[in-house]
């Protein structure tokens, strides 16, 4: 599947992965008032404001599929801004009506609005946008999406094994019997050749692996379908370091 499209879809199954996994101890409380900038580096700033609401971004990068540009923004609060364009050069465009802001409660797709990149300097690019978005699920609801990047890099492939994730706990909800159960785990995390693997660091023997049938993949999160005959899908999320295994019983294990 395109990356492109993934975005799309991406969007929704985030609200859906919400929804279907508590939520974990890392997510921190934003106690400012219309913090404008964020950094997730020294040098990788993003800023964003929805209507007169600034977004806290902890994350920024973007990324690059034939002539189409992908940039990705993710807040304390895990709210997503995607951008598309149809370049990485300098100057200014329509916003690709692709772009979307994203929150728990409904994704909102680009109507109109603006895109610029005013620099791009040895792979690092700064610029700004300006852009209504509509609800997907409610049109009536319309916000206006405006901010700057400055020198945001490209982001690693970890379908090609360049990440890994490594957890040292495990969290196993079961639906029959309304359970959940946490587990000590030393796991390191890996997409490799096709297959999700899950080496176990304490005792190699306990290690196993998922082959993927079909994926889907930003720079920071994956959804990985697989042909298993317990398994469902595999999401794999860099930005928490954790990884869910959906089972087709219902069930979920969670590696964090």
């Amino acid at each position: 599947m395109s990356r492109i499209f993934f975005l799309m879809f991406f969007g929704l199954f985030f609200i859906y992965s919400c929804n279907r996994e508590n939520k974990d101890n890392n997510n921190t409380t934003d106690n400012s008032d219309n913090q404008n900038v964020v950094e997730n580096n020294s040098e990788n700033l993003f800023s964003a404001k929805v209507e007169n609401q600034s977004l806290r971004i902890n994350n920024a990068f973007y990324e690059k599929e034939d002539n189409i540009l992908i940039i990705t923004a993710l807040s304390e609060n895990d709210e997503h801004i995607f951008i598309i364009a149809n370049s990485d050069q300098q100057g200014k465009n329509e916003i690709d009506s692709r772009s979307y802001f994203a929150n728990e409660e409904e994704t909102f797709y680009a109507n109109k609005g603006t895109f610029e990149i005013t620099a791009n300097e040895s792979g690092q690019i700064s610029g700004t946008f300006n852009f209504e978005v509509k609800g997907f699920t409610d049109s009536t609801q319309i916000k206006n999406i405006s901010g700057e990047f400055n020198k945001i890099t490209l982001a690693k492939s970890f379908s090609k094994g360049d990440q890994k994730i490594t957890t040292t706990q495990t969290m196993e909800v079961n639906t029959t019997q309304g359970t959940v159960d946490y587990k000590d785990c030393n796991f390191e995390i890996s997409v490799e050749n096709n297959t999700v693997v899950f080496r176990n660091q304490d005792d190699l023997k306990k290690s196993f692996s998922v082959k993927i049938t079909t994926d889907s993949e930003s720079g920071t999160a994956g959804v990985y379908s697989s042909s298993d005959m317990e398994i469902e899908q595999v999401f794999v999320d860099i930005l928490k370091n954790q990884v869910t295994i959906f089972y087709k019983n219902g069930n979920s294990k969670v590696f964090y």
